[in-house]
């Protein structure tokens, strides 16, 4: 049967019977240019495959932990092992951080405040221990010496202090530019001045 409609379709008398049946009598030839690789249509390509992007990005994790860590091979064990290890790591600075910042402001007043006005970045730790720390501490000490039980140095000109018993009333000025520590008090001390 198959070779019966081959030869029917063959003859050219039968052409016309196609034709006017509308059936096609020529075989298109359809030439499909290759395709342009550009940037947009590889990635394009790849967004739309999810196992292709899926194998690459493993591949390109696989060889940066490979060079990170050392190894010829990487597995799913080294990477659980790895990756807790370095979270410990990571708790144990944080910790070993901040006792060490609240020994440097021990006995100082709110050391819990102070410490939130410490940058941890720049406090290292490595070799030689935790750096930074002295620094971090000094410059709290300079900028806030009445938490640390040390007086404010006075500047010259300033007039000494009134003796006590003698009460002067401070402008709003003056009491803003106090530290807090002065200011609670003297609010305490003046309760009516202080509005």
């Amino acid at each position: 049967m198959k070779e019966q409609v081959l030869e029917f379709l063959g003859k050219e008398e039968n052409k016309g019977f196609l034709k006017e049946n509308g059936f096609q009598t020529e075989v298109e030839k359809i030439v499909e240019k290759p395709a342009e690789i550009t940037v947009e249509a590889v990635e394009g390509f790849i967004g739309e495959n999810q196992g292709l992007r899926d194998k690459l990005y493993n591949n390109h994790i696989s060889k940066y932990l490979k060079k990170q860590l050392g190894v010829e091979e990487v597995t799913p064990e080294m990477l659980g092992e790895k990756i807790t290890f370095a979270k410990n790591i990571d708790t144990f600075k944080g910790k070993a951080i901040e006792t060490a910042l609240k020994l440097a402001l021990k006995g100082a007043k709110h050391p819990e405040l102070i410490l939130g006005q410490v940058d941890k970045s720049k406090i290292n730790f490595g070799d030689e221990g935790l750096t930074g720390i002295d620094e971090q501490v000094t410059g709290l000490k300079e900028k806030y010496p009445e938490l640390f039980g040390e007086k404010k140095p006075t500047t010259p000109g300033t007039p000494p202090a009134l003796p006590k018993g003698t009460k002067q009333k401070k402008s709003k000025e003056e009491i803003n530019a106090m530290p807090m520590t002065e200011r609670l008090a003297y609010k305490k001390a003046n309760p009516d001045w202080y509005k």
